[in-house]
């Protein structure tokens, strides 16, 4: 299991982690959190290990009302992506998640592989680490 996490800057430190998912997340799946401080970016790369809960509205718990599962952190990007970057790459520029600026939780999966290459691109340390999720 993870440690519960309430969502605040201090617990990303921390290489497992309790977060709210897409109703569609699976283990193994990997999550890219743009987060706006420090420095507005996606830094840091989750894979999801369960187990999962549904929270509803108002809980008891005090959790953000969805779907809540475990997370484990497999790679921290020394260049993070930032909104920038990837609005101004013609590769990235028009994805569905960028146009939204990275607001709620958007599902990446058509379009990992342009994302995959820019996080290359700039941080090839990780290219090892981010291998069983290269779709060819």
């Amino acid at each position: 299991g993870c440690d519960e996490s309430t969502g605040n800057q201090e617990e990303l430190r921390v290489s497992c982690v309790e977060w709210n998912l897409p109703t569609r997340a699976q283990v193994g799946d990997l999550v890219l959190m743009y987060r706006s401080k420090p420095t507005s970016g996606i830094r840091d790369i989750w894979r999801v290990i369960g187990p999962f809960k549904v929270f509803g509205k108002r809980n008891r718990e005090g959790r953000w009302p969805g779907l809540q599962g475990g997370l484990r952190r497999v790679a921290i990007l020394k260049k993070p992506l930032t909104y920038q970057m990837l609005v101004s790459d013609p590769r990235t520029k028009s994805l569905p998640v960028v146009r939204k600026h990275f607001q709620g939780k958007g599902d990446v999966t058509d379009d990992w592989h342009l994302i995959h290459n820019k996080i290359i691109d700039m941080n090839p340390s990780v290219t090892r680490t981010l291998k069983p999720w290269v779709y060819e």
